[in-house]
């Protein structure tokens, strides 16, 4: 197993947290096995009978359809995973749909059997599977892992089954044929150790004690990759630190913050509790230096798993496949420093000449063209460099609240036939507490093409829009809102085609577009004031073009 592959799998292990599996079969006592029927006896009120009380496996099953209950807690347990098992009864399946969903909407993994009761065809299944599915959307939802674990023989028909379900294609090609992805969700399917499988389907038979293994390996396939790994591990380090987050924000501070909600009125004091729990989640995972998974060394283990899975590269004239991966794990270990670079040219020279063509050019020559070397060839169709860009500048929105307009608020202006994107540039605090109409400050920008330069990219509706913002302080545009009387500030109103802010006496219509991160919009601020704050000076013009520009 790759080191990178282990990393992952060790990532989603320290995650997971809840498991539930679904088996009419499930046996708790060492009865699981036995082939005789018995009876289920009441326990007396300590929890036992002067018998020993037993599990009786369904009258006229097939033994391979049983599940070890027990077993499969257990090794659960010892991974520190919380497992439930739902051994639902035969009249409790006409509502099993219905009861479900309150433990398994909280869950992080799903294990259920392909054949409940009389239900041989999977119909009680796939019904389940299709109630999981509503909250696993591509968009919004939770990420999901269902596995079904199945004494049945035929899992090709299985897979049909919930594909022609789900209105996905069949399979076809090379590939796992037993995997079904459908927005957040994975679907997969074993069988059970008892199973009748054919030879070349074998793989797929696993012991109930190793299913556990299965599993975590199945949801790292799910979220394997440096940055999913760190926003993973995120989420786990901060549910280890609840309770010293809480300790943070403990009732004793209610009085003080009722004092200062009071000093700022008419300001919502509560908009400022974001920020600093925010702080303090931020404060948790530097601490916990979950960083440190996507390092340099552990970006050079990336590309080693990328070579496993089937990455090529290109091979400049002379240069052979060794000196060129030796080559790029140097780059990419040591980045493109001065320093690097001339070493990188000294000991990798075929490498370097013959990829980055120069020490002027390597930075340009990365920038344009290392996105497409590390990325497989079937992959590159998914792959774009605008999307991290995106991420890192504008806000992501997780829900539907309707939009403020303030600093970083990005519009667009359509008058008749005309156009533009334009930037708010308003202080935030100039934003709130509204009592009447006011002026707010936009600066104009410019749609370029792909191959321009640009100051910021957005996705919209489907399309990459890059945008060059003009901060010429002549440039600025002034246009008046007005609040409603009970909410003062400027908020969109959802309209047929999106979200739209009126404003005061024109009958331009202003569609929200999206907000920029506040340390993205605070940037643009700065060097907004900074053109403002120029100085004209009576200088000399021959000294002044002795002096050093900026950066130099």
């Amino acid at each position: 197993m790759n080191t990178f592959d282990q990393l992952s799998r060790r990532v989603a292990s320290d995650f997971l947290n809840t498991v539930v599996v679904v088996d009419d079969q499930a046996l708790l006592t060492a009865s699981a096995r036995s082939e005789a029927p018995h009876v289920l006896e009441t326990p007396g009120r300590q929890g036992g009978t002067s018998n020993e009380a037993t599990e009786s496996p369904r009258p006229g099953t097939d033994s391979a359809h049983r599940l070890d209950a027990k077993k499969l807690i257990d090794s659960f347990a010892r991974m520190g995973v919380l497992c439930a098992v739902l051994r639902p009864s035969d009249q409790e399946m006409g509502t099993l749909e219905s009861v479900l969903p309150p433990i398994t909407e909280s869950s992080d993994v799903v294990v259920i059997d392909w054949v409940l009761h009389e239900f041989k065809q999977g119909e009680k299944t796939i019904e389940i599977i299709r109630q999981l599915l509503k909250s696993s959307g591509p968009e919004r939802g939770r990420a999901r892992l269902i596995i079904v674990y199945t004494g049945e023989n035929d899992l090709g028909q299985i897979a049909s089954a919930i594909r022609e379900t789900l209105k996905l294609p069949e399979h076809d090609g090379p590939g796992d044929s037993f995997t079904i992805k459908r927005g957040a969700a994975r679907i997969c399917i074993y069988a059970k150790e008892e199973s009748r499988l054919p030879r070349d389907e074998q793989s797929r038979k696993v012991e109930i004690s190793r299913l556990p293994d299965i599993v975590v390996a199945e949801f790292a396939n799910m979220t394997r990759g440096l940055v999913s790994n760190v926003a993973l591990c995120s989420l786990a380090r901060l549910r280890l630190n609840t309770h010293q987050l809480l300790r943070r924000f403990h009732s004793e501070i209610d009085p003080p913050y009722v004092t200062h909600s009071t000093l700022l009125a008419h300001e919502e004091a509560c908009d400022h509790l974001v920020p600093l729990i925010v702080s303090e989640i931020q404060a948790v995972l530097e601490d916990e230096r979950v960083s440190d998974l996507a390092n340099h060394r552990w970006v050079v283990q990336w590309l080693k798993y990328q070579l496993g899975r089937g990455l090529t590269f290109t091979l400049p004239q002379h240069t052979t496949e060794k000196q060129y991966r030796r080559g790029l794990a140097f780059l990419l270990e040591n980045g493109t420093s001065e320093e690097a670079l001339e070493q990188l040219f000294k000991d990798h020279a075929k490498f370097a000449n013959g990829v980055l063509k120069s020490k002027k050019k390597a930075a340009d020559e990365i920038r344009d063209h290392m996105t497409g070397w590390m990325t497989l060839e079937r992959d590159r169709h998914n792959v774009r460099d605008h999307e991290l860009a995106v991420l890192m500048s504008v806000r992501s929105r997780y829900t539907s609240p309707s939009p403020l307009l303030a600093l970083g608020s990005i519009v667009l202006e359509t008058s008749g036939n005309q156009s533009q994107y334009l930037l708010c540039v308003q202080p935030r605090c100039d934003s709130v507490r509204l009592k009447s109409e006011r002026a707010f400050p936009f600066l104009p920008m410019k749609q370029v093409a792909d191959d321009q330069k640009c100051d910021f990219i957005i996705e919209e509706k489907g399309k990459t829009i890059r945008l060059r913002l003009i901060d010429d302080p002549f440039e600025t545009r002034m246009i008046r809102f007005a609040p409603r009387p009970s909410e003062k500030r400027i908020m969109a109103r959802r309209g047929k085609n999106g979200r739209f802010f009126k404003a005061s006496g024109t009958r331009a219509r202003y569609r929200w577009v999206a907000d920029l991160k506040a340390e993205h919009a605070q940037r643009v601020a700065n060097d907004f004031a900074y053109q403002l704050s120029r100085v004209g000076l009576t200088e000399s013009e021959w000294l002044r073009r002795l002096m050093p520009q900026k950066g130099e």
